[in-house]
């Protein structure tokens, strides 16, 4: 916890310029804000300091208190099936203001989930000045239904994630990579996941692979281009010069597999049969933010803010009195 604002320079992230022949559409610079709210998670310390390539991603998340408002309680958010896998133990591998890592350990049991079983985990944590992190802003920065009809997200707008790509991952320091899509499919038709338990899920169009479970996907608005329903408005029209981002979109949670028949030697039609191989489809699944926030909604973490809420008021007042009877 600490007594912060929502970090800045979320928005008016500057976009490369556009020429109407290009192929393909700017993207935006991605701000070290946005680098610094990821995570590592591992199933034991000795993995986590050996940088093994298993485990997941996760990222911060602030929720602000009620009465003490400058204040955020932080929390940890990952996927569910990412502390089943874990085991008893769950490790966040979490970069220092030094240069060097801090390895903290918890327990699998105390991570809260999702009362529907959506694909979400998360855990109130304490992390002080010597950590380097940031943490993106459940007030400000989540994408909700509200706001999806508000300024008609649809497919095709740009979707960033940000995770752990294994192999390329930093061994003295956690160096998240920045992969980059588009929305395929909105919201309204679960995926099952493999316990046949249906998740709400976008769909996205994603230039990546499986391995970045966890990691925090971001929702972007390219201001230089028209929006629905006003497709034919020039780029230059005032609606075009809304709040464009970056929103918290979801977490992802999974990436849909294709599978091809296996041919036989001589790449012909002939096919082996009953063999297959899977590939990957370029389509992740991703749990929408709003799943998120019902987590943070449960009634033994409000119980727990408001505590915190409680204690700072405490604190606050008895340095209040201090000074004043000084």
């Amino acid at each position: 916890m600490r007594a912060t604002s929502p970090p800045v320079g979320w928005r008016g992230i500057r976009t490369v310029g556009y020429h109407i022949a290009s192929v393909e559409k700017p993207v935006p610079a991605i701000d070290p804000n946005v680098l610094q709210c990821v995570f590592y998670l591992y199933p034991t310390l000795e993995s986590a300091q050996a940088g093994r390539e298993i485990g997941g991603t996760g990222f911060f998340v602030g929720v602000q208190l009620e009465v003490n408002k400058p204040w955020q309680q932080i929390y940890a958010v990952t996927n569910r099936h990412c502390i089943l896998k874990s085991g008893l133990e769950v490790v966040l591998r979490i970069n220092k203001a030094d240069g060097t890592l801090d390895y903290l350990s918890t327990r699998a049991n105390d991570w809260k989930s999702h009362p529907d079983l959506h694909d979400v985990a998360v855990l109130a944590i304490e992390l002080n000045h010597e950590h380097e992190y940031n943490f993106v802003g459940s007030d400000l920065f989540f994408i909700t239904p509200e706001r999806l009809h508000q300024r008609n997200i649809c497919p095709g707008d740009d979707v960033f994630m940000v995770g752990r790509l294994i192999g390329q991952d930093g061994k003295q320091n956690n160096l998240p990579t920045v992969r980059f899509g588009n929305i395929s499919r909105m919201t309204g038709e679960p995926i099952e996941d493999e316990h046949g338990i249906g998740q709400d899920s976008f769909l996205v169009e994603m230039r990546s692979f499986s391995g970045y479970s966890g990691s925090p996907v971001f929702l972007y608005i390219n201001p230089t281009l028209a929006r629905p329903p006003h497709f034919m408005t020039p780029v230059n029209h005032p609606y075009n010069q809304p709040q464009h981002g970056p929103w918290l979109l979801g977490i992802d949670w999974c990436h849909i597999p294709n599978f091809k028949p296996v041919l036989e030697e001589n790449r012909k039609t002939a096919i082996k049969p009953n063999r297959w191989v899977e590939v990957n489809s370029g389509i992740a699944g991703v749990v929408p933010a709003w799943h998120i926030q019902a987590v943070f909604e449960l009634p033994e973490l409000v119980m727990q803010r408001k505590e915190t809420d409680k204690r700072i008021s405490e604190m606050n007042l008895a340095q209040t009195t201090t000074v004043s009877d000084y």
